[in-house]
């Protein structure tokens, strides 16, 4: 979700300036708060391949071809708080 605003805004302000001609300022305040961006980005990334590895060590033991229920519903939640 935080990637999708980042996006969303840098949208939002390049189709003031480039595509409607309007106003600059949107899209040169975005440009200011690189830093910002950039950390959130490796954030979201770090967290979406934790996840993946967490899952594909389930996946090479094979334990979800036979997993219980309880397993799956822990699994799943250990992976919603790691994308929080």
């Amino acid at each position: 979700m935080k990637i999708e605003k980042i996006v969303t805004d840098y949208n939002r302000a390049y189709d003031r300036l480039f595509k409607e001609q309007t106003s600059p300022g949107p899209f040169i305040q975005f440009l200011r708060a690189p830093p910002n961006h950039f950390y959130c980005f490796v954030d979201c990334i770090s967290s979406i391949d934790h996840a993946i590895e967490v899952w594909n060590g389930f996946k090479q033991s094979r334990v979800l071809r036979r997993m219980k229920y309880e397993w799956l519903y822990e699994l799943m939640g250990l992976t919603n708080r790691i994308m929080e």
